[in-house]
């Protein structure tokens, strides 16, 4: 159950984790109450601009939305807290090491099939709890999936995912994304559905095993103009194993109509 009445004094920073386009991400331990020792993170909110606001109630509405699910999914982040401070929110959110799949590629280069299966299968369970919602996430790619501190991950990062079942047309702030992760309708405005994150999947595969699916762009307006596009190009998709390819034939078809639904 979510509690929004704890005060930023009931928390100790212990150290910074990283940011955000509009956020600070820190690991705070809880200072009293029943959970006095506990570890979490602190995710505070920049509300500098409209987007930020935009960007901070729909988290809220989704991890609201999550919390007060029968099922809690360990693959997705848990809203423990909420609050705010000198007109800015804060979530108190579930633990992990501070570490995501963007530092591990970086440490250690590309992964095997095998490895890449492990935490996949994973982020799929993450993200078929979302798609049971008829929440979009919008934005998967390694900076968004968290490693615990035993080695397994979860999905993060909610502030881009829309929320099918408000029944509402969406409007232009709400195809956003990371361009070179952006399923082309996304990118093109034309329609966010579930398979729009099956695309990102594939795209986030691509990446883990055999790394990004094209050169960065010169600029931003080349990389969204490639992103309606679709452009790709997976190195060494002969090498790999049958079943990848396949799975990389299925999910970064260009019409999102032709990409499978997760199964929920």
């Amino acid at each position: 159950m979510v509690v929004t009445d704890p005060c930023p004094s009931d928390f100790v920073v212990e150290r910074f984790i990283g940011r955000g386009c509009y956020s600070l991400v820190y690991k705070v331990r809880k200072t009293n109450g029943p959970d006095t020792g506990s570890k979490y993170a602190l995710k505070r909110f920049l509300l500098k601009n409209d987007s930020a606001i935009k960007c901070v109630l729909r988290e809220r509405r989704i991890l609201e939305r999550l919390a007060v699910c029968d099922f809690q999914s360990p693959f997705l982040p848990m809203l423990c807290y909420s609050m705010w401070k000198n007109y800015s929110s804060a979530f108190v959110l579930r633990e992990g090491s501070g570490c995501d799949l963007y530092d591990l590629l970086c440490h250690v280069g590309c992964l095997s099939e095998a490895n890449t299966r492990f935490y996949v299968a994973e982020i799929i369970c993450g993200l078929e709890h979302l798609h049971s919602l008829n929440i979009v996430h919008l934005d998967v790619k390694p900076e968004n999936i968290l490693f615990y501190p035993d080695g397994h991950v979860f999905v993060s990062d909610l502030d881009r995912s829309y929320d099918i079942s408000q029944n509402t047309k969406p409007t232009l702030d709400d195809f956003t994304g990371t361009p070179l992760f952006m399923a082309p309708e996304v990118a093109r405005g034309e329609v966010i559905d579930m398979r729009s994150d099956i695309w990102s999947l594939g795209v986030l595969v691509a990446e883990m095993v055999t790394g990004p699916i094209r050169r960065e762009a010169e600029n931003t307006a080349e990389e969204f103009k490639r992103a309606r596009m679709g452009t790709y190009t997976i190195r060494g998709l002969k090498g790999l194993s049958k079943p990848l390819q396949s799975f990389f034939s299925a999910c970064l078809q260009r019409q999102h109509t032709q990409r499978p639904y997760l199964k929920v």
